[in-house]
């Protein structure tokens, strides 16, 4: 017997209490106790106790009903609960046919999905099967069976017609699908009939028929399975053209990188008089020229940056220091890089960080692009006498960069939009020219792709502060320092 099979029982609970009531009247006559003007009482009492027990009989269909009922949501809550756990598309399918199994106790469970072409079906996850046996070549009568599925119709293989499928062997009794269909019930919100997109199997062991309950059991998990179903083939069909835009970027980007490249470096030889002597106004194109093109450039290196990002998967917390980098040492840098400018905007630049290595998981590449993002932006949108503070801290859980100017800021109807390609707020445009509207964008996606959180907190007119937490890196110098509380020093 099968998990969701009921087991019949109604014809010995209405027996029980007449088979009472005459044993009571048996053993009285025995002892003497029973005299002849008190049979029709015991007779009267024998005929209730069996009206009793056939009414208790006529109740049990109804509590075994909703025992099965109960038995059925719990076992499709149970798989449905694994499914959900993922929007990976292999994966639900992998959660949904092995959790059937395991719920059921049926042999195995297979489920298949319609092929682009909207013609056949192929087989995507199998559970308690061999692979090879669940692929063996169609037969025609399988063929019928996968049209009447493709029109809604749940298909039974047993006794006979099973020799008619290759894939049921000596040790399956029989074979049962239902469609899965692509609204997840019969029909969709229109009222017409919802897209089939596969199939739920399940086969039975030999001498275990499938019950009844069975069909009732699989429709239902059907529904809510090819509703996870859909969810990750949405999720799979935007990850695929999130995965192809991220690759026409760097694509475009790289074909862009060589020409500006030439163009600035002829432009900038014209101007230093390489190539003779020009006039004002010629000077005055080439340089217009020459900006326009660094101008292109960093658009170009920021789209690189934002591929790049994207296309680096989540990194795991890991205790190897391979793949490291040493954020404070990087932080260094960039100050150092960004302090004459910042000097000439007369913006004071003032960083707090330990002094000893600060490693975080990542490439170098994003790292610096992490925080030369930061930095450029707090200097640029940052008025002459506003100061901008880098504050870098190690903690138990982590690294935490904090970067803080009392600027423009960022108007609060605007603040949904961060993160946004080539999004800048109003203010921000009319402040300055310069920018490309990707800054935020490749910060957000390199410091997901560490693992770390991005937050910002903006305020019009008073400034903005911007903090990046990464995960902690248990090289053996950064957990002797997060013992020791740590230093720090000003740069």
């Amino acid at each position: 017997m099968y998990l969701l099979r009921a087991h019949p029982a109604r014809l010995w609970i209405a027996l029980l209490p007449p088979l009472a009531a005459c044993a009571a009247l048996i053993a009285a006559s025995a002892l003497g106790a029973l005299a002849l003007p008190m049979l029709p009482f015991g007779i009267a009492a024998l005929v209730l106790a069996f009206g009793l027990g056939i009414l208790v009989s006529r109740d049990l269909p109804g509590r075994r009903r909703i025992e099965t009922r109960a038995l059925q949501l719990q076992a499709v809550s149970t798989v449905i609960g694994k499914a959900g756990g993922t929007l990976e598309l292999q994966q639900v399918l992998d959660a949904v046919t092995l959790s059937t199994v395991e719920v059921t106790g049926v042999r195995g469970c297979t489920i298949k999905l319609l092929d682009p072409g909207g013609k056949t079906m192929s087989i995507r996850s199998v559970a308690g099967l061999e692979r090879r046996q669940s692929e063996l070549p169609a037969r025609t009568a399988e063929d019928i069976a996968t049209r009447s599925l493709m029109e809604g119709q749940p298909v039974l293989v047993e006794g006979p017609l099973r020799r008619d499928f290759p894939e049921l062997d000596d040790a399956t009794e029989s074979l049962l699908c239902v469609p899965l269909r692509g609204d997840g019930a019969g029909t969709n919100p229109r009222g017409t009939a919802a897209r089939v997109i596969g199939a739920l199997c399940v086969y039975g062991e030999k001498g275990r028929r499938l019950s009844p309950d069975m069909l009732s059991f699989l429709s239902r998990l059907g529904e809510l399975a090819a509703l996870s179903i859909a969810n990750a083939s949405v999720y799979e069909s935007l990850k695929k053209l999130d995965d192809a835009r991220a690759w026409f970027l760097r694509r475009a980007a790289h074909e862009l990188v060589s020409p500006l490249s030439v163009i600035q470096s002829i432009s900038q030889n014209l101007l230093l008089g390489y190539l003779g002597e020009m006039s004002g106004r010629q000077k005055e194109e080439i340089e217009r020229m020459r900006a326009r093109a660094a101008g292109l450039s960093e658009v170009v290196g920021d789209l690189l940056a934002l591929a790049r990002g994207r296309a680096q998967p989540l990194l795991p917390a890991a205790e190897s220091p391979a793949g490291t980098v040493d954020l404070c040492a990087v932080l260094s840098e960039t100050v150092a890089f960004f302090q004459p400018a910042a000097g000439e905007r007369g913006v004071p630049l003032s960083v707090g960080a330990p002094c000893t290595p600060c490693p975080v998981r990542g490439s170098p590449e994003g790292v610096r692009s992490v925080v030369s993002n930061l930095v450029s932006n707090a200097v640029k949108y940052s008025p002459s006498g506003c100061p901008v503070s880098i504050v870098l801290a190690q903690t138990a859980a982590g690294i935490e960069l904090a970067v803080v100017d009392h600027g423009i800021g960022i108007p609060a109807e605007e603040q949904e939009r961060l993160g946004s390609e080539f999004f800048r707020a109003t203010n921000a445009r009319a402040f300055t020219d310069s920018g490309t509207g990707l800054g935020i964008a490749v910060v957000a996606s390199e410091v997901k792709a560490m693992g770390g959180r991005l937050d910002i907190r903006s305020e019009e007119r008073r400034g903005t502060t911007v903090k990046v937490f990464l995960p902690a890196v248990n090289t053996p110098s950064a957990a002797e320092h997060r013992g020791q509380g740590g230093r720090e020093g000003a740069g």
